[in-house]
């Protein structure tokens, strides 16, 4: 009775084993990546903000965060300290958008990483994005 018991846990512990072998596991760079992707979103949503408060309205480009639009007696930047790379953590252009027609954040600018499958889904399915809930 005692053999069968250890027989028992045994085979409990090799299933036990490989299931942690064989279960399918987001890889480490791919999480920092999108966290390293929704950090500099936080910081150009804060500057983009910043932009609004100062002139009433979102930029068209994000150039703007950085140069004088001609004209703007109202900018105060720039709104951010560095130039953000033109591209998020997986080499794709960022998108920018504004005014934009995609669903979610109406009446703010869009602006996002496609996210790791590469598609542009307007802040949908993958893609990563600041939601204003």
């Amino acid at each position: 009775m005692q053999n069968r018991i250890v027989i028992f846990v045994s085979i409990l512990l090799v299933i036990a084993f490989l299931y942690v072998l064989v279960t399918p596991k987001i890889p480490t760079s791919m999480s920092s990546d999108i966290e390293a992707d929704k950090r500099v979103i936080s910081f150009v949503y804060e500057a983009l903000n910043m932009f609004e408060k100062d002139t009433g309205d979102y930029p068209t480009s994000l150039d703007y965060l950085y140069v004088r639009r001609k004209g703007d007696d109202l900018w105060k930047g720039p709104y951010l300290a560095n130039k953000i790379n033109t591209n998020d953590s997986r080499g794709r252009e960022w998108i920018y958008k504004y005014p934009h027609s995609c669903a979610i954040n109406s009446g703010r600018p869009a602006f996002y990483s496609v996210g790791p499958n590469g598609i542009d889904e307007c802040m949908g399915g993958d893609d990563i994005f600041f939601d204003f809930k």
